[in-house]
């Protein structure tokens, strides 16, 4: 399949600051602009800027922040880097900031910074035996698991 539709892969524990990266994705609507300019999610659309961090350096807090317009029907597409080439994954859309009307209050996307956590959660799974491993993939326990420091 992946020769056909193709692949990003993956990067774990980047900067808190990435620049040049493109979040991909089909909303159904907006940050001030007419959901008229979504088509109803039929269409995909994007937004390429410089994803930041949105935690302004709380430890607690591991989002990347980029400036796009796109609302509902977005969730889940990827935030990628080096579009159109090596494309790496460095976060996927997921939420905005809103009052509490629910209106969006700016034009920021959010997505977790897969960090240091995600790869902890990586070599973890990599240490299970194949009954305890349930997410279905199947992998040869003959040698160590490879230990991920960056997951390129």
């Amino acid at each position: 399949m992946q020769d056909w539709l193709g692949t990003s892969g993956y990067r774990f524990n980047g900067a808190a600051d990435i620049g040049g990266v493109t979040s991909l994705g089909y909303p159904a609507n907006g940050y001030g602009r007419p959901d008229s300019d979504f088509h109803d999610a039929a269409k995909a659309m994007y937004c390429q800027g410089n994803a930041v961090d949105a935690g302004n350096w709380n430890p607690f807090d591991d989002r990347l922040r980029l400036t796009c317009d796109m609302g509902h029907g977005a969730s889940g597409g990827p935030i990628v880097t080096n579009f159109g080439g090596n494309s790496q994954i460095v976060g996927v859309n997921s939420h905005r900031m809103v009052d509490a009307n629910n209106n969006w209050t700016d034009n920021y996307l959010y997505s977790s910074n897969r960090g240091g956590n995600a790869i902890g959660v990586i070599n973890w799974q990599r240490t299970l035996t194949p009954a305890q491993n349930t997410s279905g993939a199947a992998r040869s326990h003959s040698a160590a698991p490879p230990q991920c420091s960056t997951c390129l």
